[in-house]
């Protein structure tokens, strides 16, 4: 963190919780328990790894219906099949210049299923309540569908 930033935290107590907030937001948020719909805006291998360790963890033994879309700069090739050991992705879009399209998917798209409707596609999970949803990917990705779930 730079010596700004820390100084400016640490004079402003608002920011602080501000800072922490943002934080917690986009980490293993649970937005809704029937289904359990998780957001978590992992978007590199490395929180993807913890990710799935805390998923293990967690929801021991559980498959879940995983909702992905990420950047086209994110290194997918390393994360798709960390996720895959814990559910069934579903490989989307969303409304960012940066977001992957289905053209963009295209090396996976023979393991993975696409939908271009994000919204659609989760609809289409709730309507079984016993599945667990983990929309995951990017940080603006769970930004978005949060406001979607919260009806923004």
């Amino acid at each position: 963190m730079s010596s700004f930033l820390h100084i400016f935290i640490a004079n402003s107590c608002d920011a602080y919780r501000l800072s922490i907030i943002l934080f917690l937001l986009n980490r293993f948020e649970i937005i809704s328990k029937e289904p359990l719909i998780i957001l978590d805006g992992a978007h590199n291998p490395e929180a993807v790894h913890r990710l799935r360790e805390e998923i293990d963890k967690l929801l021991p033994g559980k498959r879940l219906e995983i909702v992905f879309a990420s950047f086209k700069d994110k290194n997918i090739a390393l994360m798709l099949p960390e996720l895959s050991l814990i559910g069934n992705i579903h490989l989307t879009t969303f409304n960012h210049t940066r977001a992957r399209s289905a053209d963009d998917y295209f090396l996976y798209l023979n393991e993975y299923d696409f939908n271009d409707d994000y919204k659609n596609l989760i609809n289409t999970l709730k309507e079984d309540s016993s599945n667990i949803i983990l929309i995951t990917g990017s940080l603006a990705f769970t930004y978005e569908v949060r406001n979607f779930l919260n009806g923004k």
